[in-house]
């Protein structure tokens, strides 16, 4: 086994360790994981590819309520999820679409803006605030940067609890290296969704994004160049 291949399985061995550690230990028995109820739902049809979202209405934005996949087809835009056993074949720019229907795309910031469909757009760091205080969270708290607020159980979908909003752990891609290969991460653990918006607090090209993982009840809010990573993205209209 050479060294490139060691790595990535010590890699994924470790994500899927870590995964089932979150699932077995985040006790729910301590917060409230009542989800809230939206104020609409109702579908969308992207009648570029047929593709049909559902989508939640809080505080008068509608939400699509999973993640977007219409496809781009230019890797620097756009990725699909690979596991192990497609890595190889991914590098080489064969890409298995297993996970596109369950976890969408992973899209590059100028991605994320190209594949909105008609009528739909990238939401802003404040309409990500405005959703997470619909969830429960202070005001106060939506502000601040790192970990805040207790409402990530309300919006996350896992087994045997489901949301409006079905968050699921689709991970993110990213072009450096961790433990020696770049690529497809966390999946499973942890959710990455892009805002619209730039971090004008630093020097740079940064903009905002949510982090959501299964073993902490707070939502994760920072700012990151967008050159080196593709995430997740819900529109909003």
């Amino acid at each position: 086994m050479n060294a490139n291949r060691l790595h990535l399985c010590m890699l994924v061995a470790a994500s899927a360790i870590v995964a089932q550690t979150l699932l077995q230990s985040c006790s729910k028995d301590d917060i409230d994981t009542t989800p809230v109820a939206p104020q609409l739902t109702g579908t969308f049809t992207d009648s570029r590819d047929g593709h049909e979202y559902t989508y939640v209405r809080y505080a008068g934005l509608d939400w699509m309520a999973e993640n977007a996949a219409y496809v781009i087809d230019d890797p620097i835009l756009c990725t699909i999820y690979q596991d192990a056993d497609t890595y190889y074949e991914a590098t080489a720019g064969n890409l298995s679409t297993r996970n596109l229907d369950k976890y969408g795309c992973l899209y590059s910031l100028e991605g994320a803006l190209q594949a909105a469909p008609e009528g739909w757009r990238l939401p802003t760091d404040a309409e990500w605030q405005t959703l997470e205080v619909a969830m429960g969270m202070n005001a106060d708290d939506a502000a601040r940067l790192e970990w805040r607020g207790e409402v990530a159980q309300r919006m996350m979908t896992y087994e045997g609890h489901s949301t409006p909003t079905d968050i699921l752990m689709g991970g993110y891609y990213t072009t450096r290296t961790i433990m020696g290969t770049s690529g497809w991460r966390f999946k499973g653990s942890q959710a990455f969704f892009w805002t619209s918006t730039h971090d004008d607090a630093k020097a740079g090209d940064y903009y905002f994004y949510r982090k959501f993982t299964y073993n902490n009840d707070a939502i994760y809010r920072q700012s990151m160049e967008p050159a080196a990573n593709k995430l997740s993205v819900r529109y909003v209209r």
